[in-house]
């Protein structure tokens, strides 16, 4: 925070690898009686060298990228919906990864039912890809659910090759990724997170989820690769599939 600003600042903890864990973050934050007018699920992980389970026996890209946020974003949507207006709705803000246009797409005759949760042979980046894609799929599913007439809005975006610690547990990969040819694509932290403050604060992005965009990548709505892998269809099933994993 920089010197002489006037803002306060208050830290939960929140551990995604464990859904009760989101339980008592979700629960301490609604104590505070704070509205909620921005959610960024931010938070993730991404390619560790070997398969790693989360405290609910999920592969943990997945349960810390995508079913962590998903159901936190279940818990607080009362109050997301409670802190906006349609005028100038809440917003939610999935941060996923153009990664996922390395998902290989829902299984033909399957669906989804073998990547929600994933049931194949661990691949770091296999399961990287999905859990980014999962993201897209629920933030488009989250908006179509709220309506264009809802206090909240739900969109998801790509942030850019950047170099921090998320590679720190992967590995060989880590000099690869930040290697070249990636070298001369990567952005600084802060042009980094020039598109979650824009789809958080921009008026024309709520125009625009409303019309139908859900994915955006410096400062802009993109569209997505193999639009037929985020149907609507594709979208209610990964809704559906991921309700089914959380405590009832």
């Amino acid at each position: 925070m920089d010197e002489g600003a006037t803002g306060k600042g208050t830290v939960l903890e929140l551990d995604l690898t464990d859904l009760k864990s989101v339980e008592k973050f979700a629960k301490a934050f609604l104590a505070t009686k704070l509205p909620l007018h921005v959610l960024m699920l931010n938070a993730g992980i991404m390619m560790p060298p070997t398969k790693e389970i989360s405290k609910q026996g999920h592969e943990l890209q997945f349960a810390v990228n995508h079913l962590g946020g998903f159901y936190l974003t279940k818990l607080l949507s009362a109050k997301v919906l409670a802190s906006g207006t349609k005028e100038t709705p809440a917003r939610v803000v999935y941060v996923a990864s153009e990664a996922a246009e390395l998902w290989n797409g829902p299984g033909a005759g399957e669906g989804m039912a073998e990547q929600v949760p994933p049931t194949r042979a661990y691949h770091p980046l296999h399961c990287y890809s999905l859990s980014k894609a999962l993201n897209i799929l629920t933030a488009k599913e989250q908006q179509r659910r709220w309506g264009p007439d809802a206090t909240a809005i739900c969109v998801a975006i790509h942030p850019g090759i950047i170099k921090t610690n998320l590679l720190a547990n992967a590995g060989a990969i880590e000099g690869a990724f930040y290697g070249w040819p990636f070298l001369y694509a990567q952005k600084s932290i802060a042009q980094g997170a020039s598109t979650q403050v824009y789809a958080s604060v921009a008026e024309q992005v709520v125009a625009e989820v409303r019309a139908g965009a859900f994915y955006y990548y410096n400062n802009d709505k993109q569209t997505v690769w193999r639009a037929s892998d985020y149907s609507d269809e594709v979208c209610k099933e990964t809704w559906e599939l991921s309700m089914k994993l959380l405590p009832k």
